[in-house]
């Protein structure tokens, strides 16, 4: 498990453009994130629907919150772009005894991380940011064990608060050689929101 941490430690994300197409809503929830207004992401999944609290660091969250809803751009095939970056994907990856995989994206990155505040709280059903490995851009993993090894710069971005038995059985799911669920395992959408929609309430 140590091991991992260390993987998830290897930082190598690239600052992105300024987008010319951004969502407008996606930029007003990245606002509203800085300004430590509440937010929710729901997670829609093959297995079901997970509601997580997006209570982690500001520019954390903002980050997130921009490529997860457009408001931010991207790279993609070559280009930047600025679209969903979760919608209609797979899950990229079961990591036995930690959690599940979101996957990320070439080009993005974590703005004002390397000053971003000790989170605790590396607990089951907490969601966090893991450093880009690669060419890749930052994972986001929901982890489905107490993790306290787990260190900066992984940031806790919040807590799942409805779902977790979704996210239970997307880890317990067949695996490929590379650790993705086999068959493959859509995420349909990510969706956020600045009140809290249905099952929020811890």
């Amino acid at each position: 498990m140590r091991g991992l941490a260390m993987a998830l430690c290897v930082w190598g994300a690239a600052a992105a453009p300024a987008a010319s197409r951004a969502s407008p809503r996606g930029v007003a929830l990245m606002e509203e994130a800085r300004a430590g207004t509440a937010l929710w992401a729901v997670l829609q999944t093959a297995e079901g629907r997970v509601v997580v609290s997006l209570d982690g660091p500001r520019e954390a969250v903002a980050a997130w919150v921009g490529v997860a809803t457009g408001g931010a751009p991207w790279y993609s095939g070559g280009a930047w772009v600025a679209r969903p970056l979760f919608d209609h994907t797979a899950i990229r990856r079961v990591i036995p005894g930690l959690g599940v995989a979101l996957g990320g994206a070439p080009g993005w990155s974590l703005p004002g991380l390397a000053d971003a505040p000790t989170t605790p709280g590396f607990v089951r059903g907490a969601v966090v940011l893991a450093p880009a490995i690669g060419r890749g851009g930052p994972r986001v993993v929901l982890l489905t064990a107490n993790a306290p090894w787990l260190r900066a710069p992984v940031v806790r971005l919040g807590q799942v608060v409805s779902g977790l038995g979704v996210v239970d059985a997307l880890a317990q799911a067949p695996r490929a050689a590379d650790d993705s669920p086999q068959p493959a395992v859509s995420l349909q959408s990510v969706q956020v929101f600045d009140a809290p929609p249905p099952g929020a309430a811890r």
